[in-house]
């Protein structure tokens, strides 16, 4: 594959787990997302996570984030609970791949790892590290979860291959409608939640995509809005799947507060700033 391909030994952690995707029925499930380049997402993100929990040699996890200013990424607290030594964050600027590190994550604070409510957390970068500006996605501010049919993006890099343990060199983007009904058979959505798939099952969501973000697709780039963050997978990358979100727009003034950032205008005034 053109471009890095970084390998990752996953670990299987409890009932919270990021599982690797079974074997698919069909041939063109290689990729996570199908086949549809996310070009149109620079804000998605691969999210390495270094964990020293984990049994045998298994150190280290794959997970997906969006990057919301020059400093902060926006992920699932599920994916970076837990004993962390350090974040590595791949992304993509034009057509360059980049890899930058961090060592400190915050989770929301009345985050529940048993039905995942407010499963929501931040990774910082520290030192002179930075995302480009372009790079960040402004977030929704609706509280609610958006309407039944409502078309969303989810972007993630993901596993590159049915049982691979390797993350996709770039961005690969899954086309998904709000679902009017949100249950699963082992476990309960909260009210932070919402639910969506792609009922073609032309594209999908799979583990390795945890923490990754759903946005609404604007007139530009500069116009998307971040929606929703990966909050429940279920094993493997079945067509017509359910994934549950985490309704970002309920966490406005958490973001704004961790942040010390007026979100959610302070990305707009960059994007007016540097004429994006």
């Amino acid at each position: 594959m053109a471009g890095y391909l970084i390998l990752v030994a996953l670990c299987v952690f409890g009932a919270h787990a990021i599982p690797r995707p079974v074997a698919q029925n069909s041939p063109i499930h290689t990729r996570v997302g199908g086949n549809v380049p996310a070009e149109t997402a620079p804000h998605a993100c691969m999210v390495l996570v270094h964990r020293t929990d984990l049994e045998g040699t298994n150190t280290a996890a794959l997970g997906g984030g969006s990057i919301i200013s020059s400093r902060h990424v926006l992920t699932a607290a599920h994916l970076v609970q837990g004993s962390v030594i350090r974040y590595q964050i791949g992304f993509i600027v034009g057509t360059a791949r980049r890899l930058v590190e961090a060592t400190f994550r915050l989770i929301h604070e009345e985050f529940d790892n048993t039905d995942f409510k407010n499963d929501i957390a931040l990774i910082f970068l520290q030192g002179t590290a930075t995302f480009p500006l372009a790079n960040a996605i402004t977030i929704s501010i609706e509280p609610a979860a958006p309407t039944t049919g409502t078309a969303l993006i989810t972007a993630g890099f993901g596993f590159t291959a049915a049982n691979s343990t390797g993350a996709s060199s770039s961005p690969f983007a899954s086309n998904q409608a709000v679902a009017a009904v949100c249950e699963f058979d082992n476990f309960e959505l909260t009210d932070t939640h919402f639910c969506a798939t792609d009922e073609s099952g032309a594209t999908w969501v799979c583990p390795g995509d945890n923490g990754s973000g759903a946005y609404s697709e604007g007139a530009s780039i500069a116009e998307n809005r971040l929606v929703g963050i990966v909050s429940r997978v279920l094993t493997g990358c079945a067509e017509s799947q359910l994934t549950g979100y985490t309704i970002v727009g309920q966490y406005v003034a958490w973001i704004t507060n961790v942040t010390g950032i007026p979100v959610p205008t302070f990305i707009a005034n960059y994007n007016k700033k540097h004429n994006l």
